[in-house]
């Protein structure tokens, strides 16, 4: 769990960090290059070499990665306070955390997906939170008031033009 170089590593412990690596590259369908950057001199590394790093002093590593046709999809620098055990560490707790989040964004779809009850009237709000106001007016009442009146003006334009 707590290592400094590779050599504190067995050939096993080795051996499946190289699967987890392999199998991450298939599954994602990446490929990753790494690069080391001394005094603005960039150096291509294989992954031997990466392993073989002691530490960056005065240097970053640039990890590209690549889909399988050369395009590149993302790169970025690490410096030597980043990487250690600290980082497998770190990112081992925010991975058990995940799913507890998860979770819990599942329970909370869950609750929502429940019918409201019968006689419940649903409270419709923005998308901060403020209620929506009642704008639905009596259209149809005014059209039909509207409508009414228009056949009692033909009716007595017709009166009007048969008495004439």
């Amino acid at each position: 769990m707590n290592f400094e170089t590779i050599d504190e590593l067995s050939a096993e412990q080795v051996a499946e960090l190289l699967s987890i690596y392999n199998d991450l590259q298939n599954l994602l369908q990446i490929q990753f290059k790494f690069a080391l950057i001394q005094d603005g001199v960039t150096t291509n590394l294989s992954l031997e070499a990466l392993f073989q790093l002691k530490e960056l002093t005065n240097a970053s590593l640039l990890v590209s990665i690549y889909d399988l046709n050369g395009n590149l999809l993302l790169d970025f620098k690490l410096t030597g306070e980043m990487i250690g055990s600290d980082l497998v560490k770190e990112t081992g707790n925010d991975i058990k955390q995940s799913t507890e989040v998860i979770s819990k964004v599942v329970e909370v779809k869950k609750e929502k997906k429940k019918k409201p009850e019968k006689h419940a009237k649903p409270v419709h709000k923005t998308e901060k939170g403020g209620v929506l106001p009642k704008t639905a007016g009596n259209y149809l009442f005014g059209a039909l008031i509207g409508l009414v009146m228009m056949g009692i003006a033909f009716g007595l334009i017709r009166k009007a033009r048969l008495t004439n």
